[in-house]
């Protein structure tokens, strides 16, 4: 399977044939390969990415609903 992010090979280790032989729940190998959908790096950068995406946005809104009275 490829990564959803950055479309390259995802390569478990253990493999996913391993991972299913010590499975006392009897899992599939097909299971562990379905279950890992993307690298923990680009996950990781995703969610920063996003994560500052919205406090930018967030700051605009603030400043944009800031009001400023001057009272003398």
């Amino acid at each position: 399977m490829n990564c959803t992010i950055c479309e390259k090979p995802i390569v478990l280790v253990p493999s996913a044939q391993e991972r299913a032989r010590k499975d006392m729940a009897g899992h599939p190998a097909s299971y562990y390969i379905k279950l890992f959908t993307t690298h923990t790096a680009c996950f990781l950068r995703k969610r920063k990415e996003e994560t500052s995406a919205l406090m930018k946005r967030i700051r605009e809104q603030q400043a944009h609903d800031t009001v400023v009275v001057n009272l003398m």
